[in-house]
């Protein structure tokens, strides 16, 4: 259960992360249309068998909203925004908490 319920609860995080890389564009999206743009593209990106899907996440992501009426320029935006913060932030933050680990002799 517990494993489902982090799935779901990161699930729902990227999601949230998306929606608001949209609205601090000051770009109005209904939340609908944020999940169904993320759906599609995470199912694009799995097909891939690319890590994480990493580049056709991307593409499907402003292929879909884009034909979902954002703006090009804004849907770039705020897929690099939701990226930047869903996919790349985290590493280096898991390399100081993995040397910090090491250095108190916990791991």
């Amino acid at each position: 259960m517990g494993a489902f319920a982090c799935g779901a609860l990161t699930l729902f995080a990227d999601i949230l992360c998306l929606y608001f890389a949209f609205s601090a564009l000051g770009f109005e999206i209904h939340p609908g249309t944020v999940v169904v743009g993320y759906t599609v593209a995470n199912y694009a990106g799995a097909i891939s068998m690319l890590p994480d899907g990493i580049v056709v996440t991307e593409g499907s992501l402003a292929l879909v909203y884009s034909s979902l009426a954002v703006p090009q320029k804004i849907a770039a935006m705020a897929i690099l925004i939701f990226r930047l913060i869903s996919y790349w932030l985290p590493i280096p933050l898991g390399f100081l908490a993995l040397w910090t680990l090491r250095r108190r002799s916990l791991l």
